[in-house]
Order: C-alpha cells, then structure tokens, then sequence
C-alpha cells in the first residue's frame, strides 16, 4: 500500500445515515472518513439551545466512526462552496467541539485561520489542522499556489489542502509540479472538474498526503471526485507509488471511454506498475495538446491513446511516425521512449479489419477482397479505416461525411495509396437520406463502416445512416462501442445485415497498444484479449 489516503467526504443529512456511511465507507476501503457536518446543519441560524444540540450530534457521529478509521471534520462555509451559512462564531465552534470529541483532524479555511486559532488556544485536546483553500470557479497560477501555500505554513498547518477547479490538465501538472517539489507539509493538491480529475487518481504517485473520493457515484462534494469502488478497483489506487508509468487516453469526450478499465484490468493482471487515466483535451485546444504530449514524460506518462479529435493534429508533435501511420495520416498511440521521444503508431485500422472480415467469414461472405465498402466519416478514424479497406483489397472505397468538403479531401489523400492497388475511390453524400441518389450510390455496396461518434452514449438515439439506405445481405461494421448494440447495428441487423460491434475493434487495438508499451508481454496477447473483451462485457 502507498502512503496517501483515500478519504470518502460523507455528505449525509442525518446522524444516523451519517454513522451508516461511514461504516460503508471503511467496508470499502476507505483510509480516513471526511464528515461533513454542513450538510447536517446547513440552517444560517442556530436558536438557543440548537448549538448545544449540533454540538451533542457532532461528539455523537465522531464517536461512532468505524473502529480503526480516522476522521476528519469539516463545516464548509458556503462562502468556500459548502453549505454552511451559520455565522462564523457557531460554525467554527462545532469544530472546536469536533477537536474536544476526538476527531483525528479538522479542516478549517484559510480565510478563517486567523479567527480559530485563538478558539483553540488553550485546548488540551486537539486533532491535527488541515488548513485549506478552495476556488470552484478557477485555477491559480504557479505564483498563487506558491503564495497561498506559503501562507498555509504561516498559519501552522498540520496539513496544506488546496483544491482548485482547472480548466486544462496543463493546470493539473502545476498541481503535480507543488507536490514533487518536497513541500515541507503533509499536502493534498486537487483539482476539482473533470480536467482535474487526474489529480485524485494520481495523488500516490506524486506523494500527496491524502485525495477525496465520494461513497458512490452522485454523493460527490466537489466536482471531479470518483466513488471509491472506482478508484481503488479501476484506478488501482493503493497499489500506485512514485515508480508508477502512467498510459492515459487523450480525447475530447474521455468520460465515457472504457480504456482505463481494460488496460487497467491488464496492468493488474499482468503485474505491471502502472495507471491508466482519462486525459479531456477539448476539440480546440491545441495549446493543452502539445503542453500534455511534450511534456508528458517530465510526469511518469510512457505513453497514449489517441481518439476523437485528435488524432491528425497530434502527429505533427510526433518525434517518428510508424511508416503505416504516416500513410494514413492518422495515429491512435503514442509510445514515449526511455529518453522521452515520441512515435506515434495506428493501430485501429488493422484491429477493424481484423474484425470485419472475421464476421465476414463466419457469414459466408469471405474478406473484404473484392468487396464494395463504403466509409462513413472522414476524420482520423475514418482515414484509418479506409486505408485499411483498400491494404485488404477492397475493389472500391467510397467515403461520406457530414462535411462533403472533409470526404473529398480525404479521396485525394487516399488516391495515391488506392492506385498502388487498384482500387477505386470516391466520395458520396449520403446525408439527404431519403433521395434516390442516396439510394442508388448505397444500393452496389457490400460492406458500411461508421468510423464516427454517432450514435454513441448518451446520443444512443442516433445513427449515421438511415435504415432505407441498408439491405439485406451487407455487412455492417460501427466503430461504436457504447452502447454495445447501437441503432445502427440493431436497425442493420433487422435489414438482415451481418453487423459487426466495434467492441472486437476496440478490443484489438487495445491490444496492440498495449503490446506497444509493454513490448515484453506480447506472448500475452491471446490472453489481454479475452481479459479486456470480458471487463467490458460484465461492466455493462
């Protein structure tokens, strides 16, 4: 086990769910319980006698914490984005009794140091002092976070928290850079949001004293905080120290990727010292994309996978691009090396083929040799899987796309390759779905792929192409892997279609990547396989 904490802040209304919370929450797993007490006494008044009572439930759910579970208490204010909005002289004072109870720690806001610490003052029992500071609406700069930690040593804090909402995972890397400098306190550096959420995965490996988590999903008390099932068990969060590499996955809607379970799974099974996390670049932020690649390794990151959107623009920061990759014009996976350069690689083209033409058998319907495809986007992934339609002999390609622009551009782009061998490509506008044209431009095709996000949860309603323009007898391929049946499949599998889920291709180029990473394990390959394809399978 690590030297950080994991702390479930327990958000109950009530004493006694309070009391039941906390024994859920050691049963899980928890390293100290966080009681929340603004949310039993959220009330901006206290009339007499309610403060005697407060202070009676206080002493009561701090002495029925679990055996062996250390606390720490905290009364918000919700000028610092709790819930409580009693005056400064009550809430502080239902810490104090805190303290008298026997709590192991308190929090107390910065801005409210200089107010408690004469309360405490002849005290002869007291717990360890969190000093804190918390901005849920923006992140500080390096300057800030040295001054406001500054003056948390001043304050003589037993332990520096600071929590901060970040906009970007390169303000996350200022929260690591805190950590790896030896501050001279027991310190938590978190960042709050769903770019911040790294920070709290990967508290251990930068020797952060002690990182928050909810009890279950949707009782989180700051933004970004995952339940503590996932991070101990997805995350693997007790078994991360200094040495850990790191792997994540770089993307736009990574909320909802699936790759930290499976490689995760892998690592744990295999043995390997290493996390998986979720990396959220926004589409347009290209300045966070180059600051995370470039400087990725200065934090233990070996390497990443690359999806929507950014899968073309992250080549150009490559240090070597895999012959193959360079064709296409699209990578999936970086592999950082010992000396910190980057290659980058494709993997997804020959896991989607790999795929396709295994259903395709399995029905009759042979290879994709000689077949009749049609491409549906013409993004990264969709560039991938067209190359890898026509490296498996494809008589013709057509690509279409929202954007008619993007699928001309990427006919040019694939005509050199395609005329290597021989192999015919245009671009088609399937978009008016009930048209003639449309019709008789789908009617010839063998074979569709959807190399696009349409479709996927939560947007489960969608499909990328009208059940009109499908027939019986093709085979149908969606990249989707969430939900596992799409719309698309299921509505092609009433066609009589042949579907194939992008699970097989999310799967294998799982796989590949890993292998990639991991170059000494690939006499497992058969056996990641079937361990990814299952973590998917008995999540749903």
């Amino acid at each position: 086990m690590n030297g950080t904490l994991a702390c479930v802040s327990v958000t109950a209304a009530t004493a006694a769910s309070c009391i039941a919370e906390m024994e859920q929450a050691a049963s899980l797993g928890a390293d100290v319980v966080e009681i929340r007490i603004d949310y039993m006494f959220p009330s901006p008044v206290l009339f007499a006698g309610e403060l005697d009572v407060a202070k009676q439930v206080v002493q009561y759910v701090v002495g029925n914490r679990p055996r062996g579970t250390p606390c720490i208490v905290t009364n918000r204010a919700a000028w610092e984005g709790g819930n409580s909005t009693l005056s400064e002289e009550d809430r502080l004072a239902l810490l104090i009794h805190a303290e008298a109870a026997g709590a192991e720690f308190v929090d107390v806001e910065l801005k409210a140091i200089e107010t408690y610490l004469p309360m405490r003052a002849t005290m002869d029992k007291r717990a360890a002092l969190i000093v804190s500071y918390h901005d849920f609406q923006k992140n500080l700069s390096k300057d800030e976070l040295s001054e406001v930690y500054a003056r948390m040593c001043r304050a003589g804090a037993d332990v520096a928290k600071i929590a901060m909402m970040c906009e970007s995972v390169s303000q996350t890397f200022d929260l690591f850079d805190l950590l790896a400098a030896s501050p001279p306190l027991k310190t938590a550096a978190l960042g709050m949001g769903p770019h911040g959420q790294i920070s709290r995965i990967l508290a251990p490996k930068f020797g952060a004293f002690v990182s928050f988590c909810s009890l279950l999903s949707g009782k989180e008390s700051a933004p970004g905080q995952l339940a503590i099932a996932e991070l101990k068990g997805m995350y693997r969060f007790g078994r991360l120290g200094r040495e850990s590499k790191l792997y994540g996955v770089i993307g736009n809607a990574v909320q909802h990727s699936k790759s930290p379970l499976v490689h995760n799974a892998g690592f744990d099974r295999l043995g390997v010292d290493a996390c998986y996390v979720p990396v959220l670049i926004k589409s347009d932020d290209q300045l966070t994309l180059k600051d995370v690649v470039q400087r990725g390794s200065q934090y233990g990151f070996r390497g990443f996978s690359v999806t929507i959107p950014h899968k073309e623009n992250v080549m150009s920061l490559m240090d070597e691009m895999d012959d193959v990759a360079r064709q296409i014009g699209a990578m999936n996976t970086v592999v950082i090396r010992p000396d910190g350069s980057k290659k980058g690689y494709n993997t997804d083209w020959t896991a989607a083929m790999d795929a396709i033409e295994q259903a395709a058998g399995a029905a009759g319907a042979g290879s994709l040799q000689g077949k009749r495809v049609l491409v549906i986007g013409a993004g990264g992934a969709g560039k991938a899987l067209a190359y890898g339609a026509i490296a498996r002999g494809a008589h013709s390609v057509f690509i279409t796309n929202r954007t008619m622009s993007r699928a001309h551009q990427l006919v040019s782009d694939i005509l050199p390759f395609a005329s290597t061998h021989k192999c015919s490509v245009a671009a088609i506008d399937v978009t008016d779905k009930g048209s003639a044209s449309s019709s008789t431009s789908t009617a010839d095709v063998d074979v569709i792929i959807n190399s696009t996000s349409v479709g996927m949860s939560p947007n489960a309603d969608e499909t990328p192409l009208d059940a009109s323009l499908l027939r019986a007898g093709m085979i149908v391929f969606d990249s989707v892997y969430a939900p596992l049946e799409t719309r698309f499949l299921r509505e092609a599998k009433n066609c009589g279609c042949t579907v194939v889920s992008g699970l097989e291709m999310f799967v294998g180029q799982a796989v590949l990547q890993f292998i990639l990473w991991n170059p000494e394990l690939e006499s497992h390959a058969d056996q990641l396989r079937n361990l990814m394809r299952n973590a998917i399978l008995s999540a749903r």
